[in-house]
């Protein structure tokens, strides 16, 4: 079974990427996976349930009120300095920024919104494969 946890304050970006991952892991990975997503609203919300269940993936917006996604992947890694579980970054920051952000707190990989399924889903199962 693969957990994750997907963080965005945006309700209607939740169900778009719950159902990309239950899509490809139908069609891709039918005879491998189950697939358990865990979707919260606020990075606060999610750093609660990262303190009570373990995650094989977690992927987060990086632009949300209250706590940006830089500041929850920054809390993490501090309060979890061998918090070794795959952080998957997507945000509608254009250009090298997003990119240099992402490597600079650690992300495993990092998309632009909007999101292109196939290749979205792709890198998000090859990270949890590897672990």
């Amino acid at each position: 079974m693969a957990r994750v946890l997907l963080v965005d304050d945006d309700s209607s970006v939740l169900k778009f990427v719950e159902d990309i991952l239950h899509k490809y892991v139908a069609i891709e990975y039918k005879s491998e996976w189950e697939l358990r997503v865990t979707a919260v609203n606020s990075a606060i919300k999610a750093l609660e349930i990262v303190n009570e269940h373990n995650f094989e993936l977690i992927i987060t917006d990086i632009l949300m009120a209250r706590m940006d996604g830089w500041e929850f992947i920054r809390e993490i890694r501090k309060k979890f300095p061998q918090f070794e579980t795959p952080i998957v970054v997507m945000s509608a920051i254009e250009g090298a920024e997003l990119e240099y952000e992402s490597m600079r707190h650690g992300a495993s990989a990092w998309f632009h919104k909007p999101l292109h399924p196939k290749e979205f889903a792709n890198e998000i199962f090859k990270l949890i494969q590897e672990r």
